[in-house]
Parts: C-alpha cells; structure tokens; sequence
C-alpha cells in the first residue's frame, strides 16, 4: 500500500517538478518567479551545503514542497536550518498535510545535525499555528531586512 503522504529530497532528478511547483507558489502570490530566484532555487537542488529542497508527494501526485537553507550558528553551537519556502497546493489544504509536511522536514533536518529550525512568516493565522503545533515557539527576536539597492552597486 503507497503511503498518502511522501518526502524526497529534492534534486537534479526531479527539478522538472519542483520548479512547476515553483511556479505555480510564486503564481499564487501574486509574482512571477525571477531568474536570481530560480538561480538559487535550483543552487539548492544541487548544493548541499546551502541547504535542501523537499518534495511532496500526495497519492503520488506532485503535492508541495518545502525550502530550507542552512547557516553556522556560534549562539547556538551548531548548523542551524531556516524555512524559507513551504507551498502546499490549494486543493490539498485543510487535510493536516502542512502539519505533516513540517514535522517530516524537521525530523530530516535533526537526523542530518541540525541543532535548531527557523521559520520566519509573515502575519498568517494558518501558518502561525502550523507551526506551533509542532512545537515552535514563538521568538522576541525583531526582525529586519535591508535589500540591496542600486544605490549600493555604485
């Protein structure tokens, strides 16, 4: 009997895929996917250093996937891991596969060392409490962001 639910690690083998799903998440939003977004995007399907894309599968059919990137954490002694990306398609939801989808990353990336998982999301009641439900804790770090301008290439 097929499992409901598969995770593979994402990579060179099932890039195809993962960028259609790509697609289709960045649809959703509202934007297109950029080059340097799909540059990095498929960097991750190939270097294990900077850290690792997941693929779903539900009933065998493509079902999301997850991106999650790695850094070295002096404060935390160790490789910590960060969500970036967690997409799960519209027809699929409110079946408790996100849950699902995040406890099988996490359980991954402790398997792999990992000594602490991020997930840094905007405002989102839904998200917010897929998260807590696998025990994240809420964190008082604020959270800043400076993007490059052109400014800055000068």
């Amino acid at each position: 009997m097929r499992r409901s639910l598969e995770i593979f690690l994402g990579g060179p083998s099932s890039a195809r895929e993962l960028r259609r799903l790509l697609g289709e998440a960045y649809l959703e939003s509202g934007q297109p996917v950029s080059d340097e977004q799909e540059d990095e995007f498929n960097r991750l399907l190939v270097d294990a250093a900077a850290g690792r894309i997941y693929l779903f599968r539900y009933k065998g059919e493509p079902a999301g996937f997850a991106t999650v990137f790695f850094r070295q954490s002096v404060r935390e002694g160790g490789r910590v891991a960060h969500f970036e990306d967690l997409f799960l398609r519209f027809q699929l939801r409110r079946l408790g596969l996100g849950q699902r989808m995040v406890r099988a990353v996490v359980q991954d990336l402790e398997a792999f060392g990992i000594v602490s998982v991020w997930s840094f999301t905007r405002r989102n009641a839904h998200v917010e409490r897929l998260f807590e439900l696998e025990h994240f804790e809420r964190h008082p770090l604020n959270a800043f962001k400076r993007s490059r301008t052109l400014e800055d290439e000068e």
